[in-house]
């Protein structure tokens, strides 16, 4: 791109400008691209070479034409922006520093009602995967004024495709070693849960399955060859689909200052914004970039947190100590993983103290990808003076020499199938249900098929 110089505007016209969200009906839009008004050629002479020209062209254009009556000067958008969250700008226009509005959740269902009675079309931004209880209510006040009800007969599930067979690029190397060791470990679970014993199976797809905002579980999609009884292959191509859960966090019985613990995660892929990981497989290699995120009840005094990483020898690998000083509010605390070392291949444990006091732990493993072990290094006197008391002795795992083995053990550590289901054009001869009739399935009935409902009832209207 070359900056050509100042351009002097054109006399006798109105200049104009805004945002390039804009909506132009049939005939203005015809006029637009079609016309030879010496308006029209004029300025898109003039715009031919310039940066933005949307911010700016129909705006003149719609004020200096025939049109100009139908213009209404509003952006008919309700917008969520929260700019002292994840957005650092100096700017008044925050557009200029690449911000993005928050997503409206549960909590902001007031601010939607608001402007119920004001000219908003159109509001930002709406996701899933952060808050889709607010989707749900917004779905659920159109059709009541519609004197229509949507169906939640299956409980606010939603699926949200993370790998597909199909996808010309494939995911990060951590997260397809976790997918690959799902797959290998996917026969054992089949043999033990449903009693059946698959030939080959190779992964078709992964979903993030999601209930009531809450991560319930990655379904896996695999397709596999069944045997029969003299070990034969019959290529019959059957297809599951498993429940794939994580061992949760650890909340400490004994301690009462653990109740303040709502949850304690650790991943690759923090997002500022909404406060959240979106890494939800938790799949890390020796060069991921991990930080560790805690949601936290209100307190009622200033208080001390402190992060241990422990490596998989048991030995401390880093600390970060953090102040609370926000009170009678709930709060987010997020801390990264800082080493100059690639992280060590193994079982990794996050402990989370409060005012000295241990309230919390979380394991995590890191894929031996490229396994290289790394020194863990030097802190103060003061803070090693009671936590050394208060960790355990290092510890040695049993270690597999091969690579895979080593990492389905990892992963069948942390991961566990809490269900399974089959589809297909032949039934599977294992003990499962079909994925019709399971809930959590993207195959089951869809939550939103009110929405066809909802077209048909316009159509005749």
């Amino acid at each position: 791109m070359w900056d050509l110089g100042r351009r002097e505007l054109p006399d006798g016209i109105r200049i104009d400008g805004g945002t390039d969200w804009i909506i132009l009906d049939r005939k203005f839009a015809n006029y637009s691209a079609n016309s030879n008004d010496d308006l029209v050629v004029g300025l898109k002479r003039l715009y031919e070479y310039t940066v933005w020209p949307g911010e700016t062209f129909f705006h003149i254009l719609l004020r200096n034409s025939e049109f100009c009556t139908t213009l209404v000067s509003h952006s008919l958008r309700l917008i969520n922006w929260n700019l002292t969250r994840g957005c650092q700008c100096d700017f008044t226009i925050v557009d200029s520093c690449g911000c993005s509005p928050n997503d409206f959740c549960a909590g902001d269902v007031d601010k939607l009602l608001v402007f119920e009675n004001l000219p908003y079309f159109f509001a930002r931004k709406f996701e899933p995967v952060v808050c889709n209880d607010i989707v749900d209510k917004v779905v659920d006040k159109v059709l009541n004024s519609r004197g229509s009800t949507a169906d939640t007969q299956d409980g606010g599930y939603y699926w949200q495709n993370e790998y597909d067979w199909f996808d010309r690029q494939p995911p990060d190397t951590a997260t397809m070693a976790m997918y690959q060791s799902w797959t290998r470990l996917a026969p054992k679970v089949l043999e033990t849960l449903a009693q059946c014993t698959p030939g080959k199976m190779n992964l078709r797809r992964v979903e993030q399955v999601r209930i009531i905002d809450a991560l319930k579980g990655i379904a896996t999609e695999l397709e596999f060859e069944a045997t029969d009884d003299d070990g034969g292959v019959r290529h019959d191509n059957h297809i599951v689909q498993m429940m794939w859960t994580p061992r949760p966090f650890r909340r400490i019985a004994s301690s009462k200052a653990s109740m303040l613990l709502r949850s304690l995660n650790v991943g690759s892929k923090f997002d500022p914004k909404e406060d959240i990981l979106r890494d939800v497989a938790a799949a890390f290699g020796p060069n991921s970039s991990l930080t560790a995120v805690v949601h936290m009840r209100p307190i009622s005094a200033i208080s001390d947190l402190t992060f241990v990483w422990l490596d998989p020898e048991g030995s401390l690998a880093h600390l970060k100590e953090d102040h609370l000083s926000t009170l009678n509010e709930e709060m987010t605390v997020n801390a990264e993983l800082t080493l100059h070392d690639p992280l060590m291949a193994g079982s990794w444990t996050l402990q989370l103290y409060l005012n000295k006091e241990l309230i919390g732990e979380r394991v995590f493993i890191v894929l031996p990808i490229e396994p290289l072990a790394t020194s863990p290094p030097r802190y103060s006197v003061a803070v090693l003076a009671w936590l050394t008391p208060l960790l355990k002795t290092p510890r040695h795992d049993d270690v597999p020499s091969n690579v895979a083995a080593w990492t389905d053990k990892l992963v069948g550590t942390l991961w566990s199938v809490e269900d399974i289901c089959a589809f297909g054009h032949k039934p599977v001869e294992c003990l499962v249900n079909p994925c019709i009739n399971t809930q959590w399935s993207a195959i089951s009935s869809d939550p939103h098929r009110w929405f066809d409902r909802m077209l048909a009832e316009n159509t005749k209207n």
